[in-house]
């Protein structure tokens, strides 16, 4: 059983995640261009997927960069690329079944790995944007990560899924293990992983 005093963070470890989620804004501009186009050619502000409406939005919050906003749980998420685009992530099982029905998901990686910022900020961006807890832990002992709980699939259960990121140079792809999703991660397609997550965590893809 995780122990949650294990996740607390220090002062340190919140700058450190706001950096972070810093990298993942940056990483998303860099995608952005993409999307942008696609988005100019739009003849509406809003489309739909999966019965959810999605409009765009040019809000300060989210750094005058466009992006799709939808309601959650009477809050407002946002999305960086076309849901249609972040589906096309190859997944192998029911994500959505795994994710939408846990209140707790533990995110574990290699701190020293490429994505160990990106995941960070993934997890710090997803605990602003739904009541759901997520919990930072590594999968292995590392220096300077003694604080940090050290969990596999083999901790995940059905009340405490387990997300693993590993990376990849390979393109993108989730695995479902029963109680674990394991997310083989190329570095440069993180904002659609990000987005493919999002889905699934909020039940707007039925898989």
């Amino acid at each position: 059983m995780v122990k949650k005093h294990g996740f607390i963070s220090t002062e340190e470890k919140r700058e450190k995640r706001k950096k972070a989620l810093m990298s993942l804004i940056l990483a998303g501009l860099m995608f952005f261009s993409v999307f942008a186009m696609g988005i100019s050619y739009l003849q509406t502000e809003k489309i739909k997927f999966n019965e959810h409406t999605f409009k765009i939005s040019n809000d300060e919050k989210y750094g005058n960069t466009q992006v799709l906003t939808t309601k959650f749980n009477d809050k407002e998420i946002f999305f960086y690329t076309y849901p249609e685009q972040a589906m096309s992530i190859p997944v192998e099982g029911n994500l959505t079944n795994i994710l939408k029905n846990s209140n707790e998901i533990v995110f574990t990686y290699d701190p020293t790995s490429n994505i160990s910022s990106i995941v960070d900020s993934i997890r710090y961006e997803f605990s602003t944007l739904s009541d759901k807890q997520f919990y930072a832990s590594v999968n292995d002992i590392y220096e300077n990560y003694e604080s940090f709980p050290v969990i596999t699939c083999a901790n995940s259960s059905i009340n405490l899924p387990v997300i693993y990121f590993m990376e990849t140079t390979n393109t993108t792809n989730i695995f479902v293990n029963e109680s674990c999703v394991i997310v083989n991660l190329k570095l440069n397609e993180a904002v659609y992983l990000r987005d493919r997550l999002l889905l699934s965590i909020t039940g707007i893809s039925s898989n």
